[in-house]
C-alpha cells in the first residue's frame, strides 16, 4: 500500500510537471515592435489662440490615424490652438508603433497690435549728395518692422532699406500692413541736395562718385591669333582719408596689340574694345558689391593723350593731359559711365601687388603702385 501511494505521488508530480511544461510551450510570443512615429508641427512658437497643425509619419510615410497627446491629454485631429501662455509637451501615438519623440510647443501672450509706424534714418543733420542713407521702421509697440515694410522714395519702392541721395528733393515714406490695414509712416524729406562739380568721376544709377588718381598696371602678354597682345589694367580711384582704403574705383582690363611682336607695347590712344570676359570691377562708397551686374560687350572705353614718360627717379607715368572716358553697359540694362583726366602712374612690370588688385580688395599698397606721384 505504501509503495502504491509513492507511485501515485510520483506519477502525479510527473503529470504536473508535464502540464506546466506544455503550458509554457503554448504561450504565444510577444508581438514584434512596430515602426517609429515622428512628429512635426507647422510652428513651435506661437501666440495664444493661434492655430498649429501637426504632421505624423510612420517610418517616413505620412499617417492620418495617429493620436496627438498634449500634456497627457488626447486631442481630436491634427490641429489645435492654446488658450494659455506656457510650454506644452506633445507626443504622437499609434497602436502597434513606437511613440514619437516629445515635441515642445511654446505659447506666448499675444503681441499688442501695431497701430502706427515711425520712419527714421541715419542721415544726420546735414545729409549730402551721394550719401548712403539707411532707414528704420518701428511700430508704436517698439517692434522693428523694417524688414516687412515697404519703403518708397519719391513714390517709387526701393529694394531693401538703403538709398543713395541724389541731387534735388527727395521724400521717403514707409508703409506696413497689419491685420489687413495699411499703416503709413511720417515722411522724411531731403531737400536742396546739390551735386558737386566733379571733373573726374564714376557715375552709376544717377549718382557721381569722385576719383582723383589713376594708374595703369601691366599684367602680361599672350598670343592672340597671329598677334601678340599686352594686357594692362586701367584704374581710376579715390582713396579714403586714411589713404589705406578704396572709396571709389573703376578697374578695367584692356588688351593692346603689339606693333612689333618682340617689343612690349603700352596703352595707346583710341577706343578700346570691351570684352565681357576681360574683367571689369567697381567699388562705390567702399562697397565692392555696388555694381553686381556683369559688363557686356556693348561698352566703350576711350583713351586720349596717353604717352609714357620717365621722371628723374626712373618712375614711369603719363602726364596730366591723359584722359580716360568710359561707358560700360551692364547685363541688367544699367550703365556705369565716367571720365578721368590727369597724371597717370605706370606700373610697367607684373608686380605681385598689382596682381592682387581684384574686385574684392579694399586697400592698395600705394608705395608699390606709386599713386602719390605729384607731377
Amino acid at each position: 500500500m505504501k509503495k502504491l501511494f509513492m507511485f501515485l505521488a510520483v506519477a502525479g508530480l510527473a503529470t504536473f510537471g508535464t502540464a506546466c511544461s506544455s503550458s509554457d510551450d503554448n504561450t504565444p510570443p510577444p508581438p514584434p515592435e512596430g515602426g517609429q512615429l515622428t512628429l512635426s508641427a507647422s510652428k513651435t512658437t506661437l501666440e495664444i489662440n493661434e492655430k498649429v497643425t501637426f504632421a505624423v509619419k510612420l517610418d517616413g510615410k505620412a499617417v492620418s490615424d495617429a493620436e496627438i497627446v498634449i500634456d497627457g491629454t488626447k486631442i481630436s485631429g491634427y490641429e489645435t490652438s492654446f488658450a494659455a501662455a506656457k510650454t506644452y509637451k506633445v507626443v504622437a501615438r499609434k497602436a502597434g508603433s513606437k511613440d514619437s519623440s516629445e515635441l515642445t510647443i511654446t505659447v506666448k501672450e499675444k503681441a499688442a497690435a501695431i497701430k502706427s509706424i515711425t520712419l527714421t534714418s541715419n542721415a544726420g543733420t546735414a545729409p549730402v549728395y551721394g550719401q548712403v542713407v539707411a532707414f528704420t521702421v518701428k511700430g508704436d509697440t517698439g517692434a522693428d518692422v523694417t524688414g516687412t515694410s515697404a519703403i518708397k522714395v519719391n513714390g517709387v519702392a526701393i529694394t531693401g532699406n538703403t538709398y543713395t541721395l541724389k541731387a534735388g528733393n527727395t521724400k521717403v515714406v514707409a508703409t506696413y500692413v497689419v491685420d489687413g490695414v495699411t499703416l503709413t509712416s511720417n515722411a522724411l524729406d531731403f531737400n536742396g541736395i546739390t551735386e558737386p562739380t566733379l571733373a573726374n568721376y564714376i557715375e552709376f544709377d544717377g549718382v557721381k562718385y569722385e576719383t582723383n588718381e589713376a594708374v595703369v598696371v601691366y599684367v602680361g602678354s599672350q598670343a592672340f591669333g597671329a598677334d601678340t597682345i599686352d594686357i594692362w589694367r586701367i584704374i581710376t580711384v579715390k582713396m579714403d582719408a586714411s589713404g589705406q582704403n578704396i572709396e571709389n574705383r573703376m578697374d578695367f582690363s584692356a588688351a593692346f596689340v603689339r606693333p612689333n611682336p618682340a617689343v612690349k607695347t603700352y596703352p595707346f590712344d583710341g577706343q578700346v574694345s570691351v570684352a565681357a570676359w576681360a574683367g571689369t570691377g567697381f567699388i562705390l562708397n567702399g562697397d565692392v558689391d555696388a555694381v553686381e551686374s556683369p559688363v557686356t560687350n556693348a561698352s566703350k572705353f576711350v583713351i586720349t593723350n596717353f604717352a609714357k614718360k620717365v621722371d628723374s627717379e626712373g618712375n614711369e607715368y603719363s602726364d596730366n593731359k591723359t584722359k580716360f572716358e568710359f561707358e560700360f553697359t551692364l547685363q541688367d540694362g544699367k550703365k556705369v559711365t565716367g571720365v578721368h583726366t590727369g597724371e597717370t602712374a605706370i606700373i610697367p612690370e607684373a608686380l605681385p601687388a598689382a596682381r592682387s588688385l581684384n574686385g574684392s580688395t579694399k586697400s592698395f599698397n600705394k608705395t608699390a603702385l606709386k599713386f602719390s606721384k605729384n607731377k
